[in-house]
């Protein structure tokens, strides 16, 4: 990016329901970040994002993750304004710093704020799909799943349940396992 002047500061609003990794995404950002030099700053208040985009400043290349943004935009009020400004004003174009701000509801959000040169792009992270249920139900469980085991009506059952509902199962599964004195989870766990 900066050998072709592509600008560095950015903005990415993270939305979806509840439970749905958007937090989750947060810490592996932050491992990316610090793999690769840059300041992770992740605030649980957006509040604060105008002392944490200064700071983020001084240490750039850096990263600021603020969570719950909906809390402050849904009405244009002076706490919306003043995070308008925040973004428009505390970083220059050539700042290296992203904001990451993640919402549970992205309807609420003034269209103010869902601008590129404020919010540069909108990632929308949804429920899990039956193919990524079974992706999740064979990490969770942890090798105790035959490989073949065919996962297609568990996937279609809690397809659209958030990730902790799908763990829940598994490790409820897991437990019958050990209950029965088997060695793997079967499909009809």
């Amino acid at each position: 990016c900066r050998q072709h002047k592509i600008p560095l500061k950015r903005g990415v609003l993270l939305e979806g329901p509840y439970g749905c990794g958007k937090s989750l995404t947060s810490r592996i950002t932050a491992k990316i970040a610090q793999d690769n030099g840059w300041t992770f700053i992740n605030l649980d208040r957006v509040q604060g994002l105008h002392a944490a985009l200064e700071f983020a400043q001084r240490y750039q290349p850096a990263v600021v993750f603020a969570e719950d943004i909906d809390r402050i935009t849904e009405e244009r009020d002076e706490d919306a304004n003043d995070l308008v400004n925040t973004i428009d004003g505390v970083l220059s174009k050539n700042a290296e710093v992203m904001v990451v701000l993640t919402t549970n509801h992205v309807e609420r959000i003034q269209q103010v704020m869902l601008r590129p040169g404020r919010l540069d792009a909108v990632i929308s992270i949804p429920a899990p799909d039956s193919d990524t249920v079974q992706s999740l139900v064979r990490l969770y469980g942890r090798g105790l799943i035959d490989e073949k085991a065919d996962l297609s009506e568990i996937g279609e059952v809690l397809s659209g349940q958030i990730p902790a509902t799908i763990r829940e199962v598994v490790e409820r599964s897991k437990l019958a396992m050990v209950v029965r004195g088997e060695k793997k989870v079967s499909a009809e766990a």
